[in-house]
């Protein structure tokens, strides 16, 4: 987008391939990434403003923001040829704006009209280009296709490799946080098996699978053609690694993805191309995401599994003594107790709290007494009502929430009081049954 003379390509027939090669790569580029996803927030790529920090630069505003440059520079070089006043220069704050002002439109775009709008700007320009005999290439024209053009390309791909290794960063931050917090619980639903550790060495073999699988793009070779099922290759590995413990295989995730990410910073910016960037965002990424969103699934579906064996337990025996703490605890106490702590779980969630905050707030002896004796005070049905509003309330909150949004301790207290606490009471009333 500045105005300035390539150093090195002076022929229009070089600088058309250019024109033709960097578009493609870019095209790549964003068609590696899922539909929706920020590429980039904008500070590191220069392009940080209201709008970038409030939507991200998503593949249909990046589509979208070259399309409205390569027009531009189009315009710019039809005037330049023909003579006429060109359009007035940006300096950089007046470029922030525009871009600003474009990012808040085109984030409304869809994907399928962003990428048609530039494939369109790029082929129309391309054509004028073509068209154009080489000794009527002015400066003008020349530094318009490499500011708008090529030159732009090339600038957005590095935008987006900077991002996908950012992202890479920030979701694993994200996935120990929340698995280590989940050790000693199933991650996913019931039965499924699948422990932290066994998800840590799931994703070591995978990414052990994408540096093997860069190393061969990058030396030319073509993926290898008899390559078993994912499918075929999950059963096998996890069977293999069932006796890691979760220390061993989170270190051989950690070291898998260091080999992996140290690779691909290596690459330099002009051999990235869409297979090379899916490779960077699958599994640092897009994988950790995913389990992520499971082991949440998960989450609910246990909570359900422990609901509808508790609820079984407690309204069969309504108003009968279940188990004692200190006081005789019936089903209303049993109810509201378990509603609290759903209550409290969703304040966490909200808050972001910790554990010596959390502790603090909630001192487990103290709210639990005063809690039973608020609960006596009234009638099972309310009770009972109050709570499994609480308890839809946490559920649409794992249903809705951005993943980004939770944090390790946060989800493990809604996994604790959605289906651990449940796990507890069940105990107690097997316990008061026994005795």
């Amino acid at each position: 987008m500045t105005e300035r003379l390539p150093e090195r390509m002076t022929e229009a027939a070089e600088m058309l391939e250019r024109f033709e090669g960097e578009w493609e790569r870019a095209r790549g580029v964003l068609e590696a990434r899922e539909a929706d996803e920020v590429l980039h927030g904008g500070a590191a790529s220069g392009h940080a403003d209201e709008a970038s920090e409030e939507h991200g630069w998503t593949v249909g505003a990046t589509y979208a923001h070259l399309a409205r440059w390569m027009e531009r520079g189009r315009e710019q070089s039809r005037r330049s040829v023909a003579g006429e006043e060109l359009l007035p220069p940006f300096d950089e704050a007046s470029m922030s704006e525009q871009n600003e002002q474009w990012l808040a439109e085109d984030v409304q775009r869809g994907l399928e009209q962003a990428r048609e709008w530039a494939e369109a700007a790029h082929a129309a320009w391309l054509a004028d280009l073509r068209a154009l005999p080489p000794e009527r290439w002015t400066d003008t024209v020349r530094s318009n296709l490499d500011g708008n053009g090529f030159g732009h390309f090339t600038e957005h791909i590095e935008y987006a490799i900077e991002g996908v290794v950012d992202q890479a960063d920030a979701w694993w931050a994200r996935y120990t946080d929340i698995v280590d917090a989940a050790a000693g619980h199933e991650l996913h639903a019931p039965g499924g098996g699948w422990m932290s550790a066994a998800d840590y060495a799931h994703h070591a073999r995978w990414m052990g699978q994408s540096r093997a699988a860069l190393e061969r793009r990058l030396r030319g070779e073509p993926p290898p053609a008899d390559q078993e099922h994912e499918d075929v290759l999950n059963a096998r590995w996890q069977a293999e690694d069932a006796t890691l413990t979760l220390e061993a295989a989170k270190g051989r995730a950690t070291e898998a993805r260091a080999a992996l990410l140290g690779r691909l910073r290596e690459v330099p910016a002009e051999a990235w191309d869409g297979v090379v960037m899916r490779i960077a965002y699958d599994d640092p990424v897009w994988h950790l995401r995913t389990h992520l969103r499971w082991l949440i699934e998960g989450v609910e579906a246990q909570a359900d599994d422990r609901w509808q064996r508790l609820t079984a337990a407690l309204d069969a025996h309504p108003g009968e003594v279940l188990h004692h703490d200190g006081e005789p605890w019936t089903a209303v106490e049993v109810y509201g107790h378990l509603g609290h702590w759903i209550d409290a779980a969703i304040a966490v969630a909200e808050a972001g709290a910790d554990g010596p905050a959390v502790a603090k707030q909630y001192p487990w002896r103290e709210v639990n007494d005063r809690w039973a004796a608020e609960d006596r005070a009234m009638d099972l049905d309310t009770v009972r009502r109050r709570t499994v509003a609480s308890r839809e309330q946490l559920l649409t909150m794992l249903r809705d929430r951005p993943v980004e949004a939770w944090t390790g301790f946060g989800l493990a207290w809604a996994r604790g009081n959605l289906a651990g606490h449940l796990d507890e009471h069940l105990g107690f009333l097997e316990a008061g049954r026994d005795e």
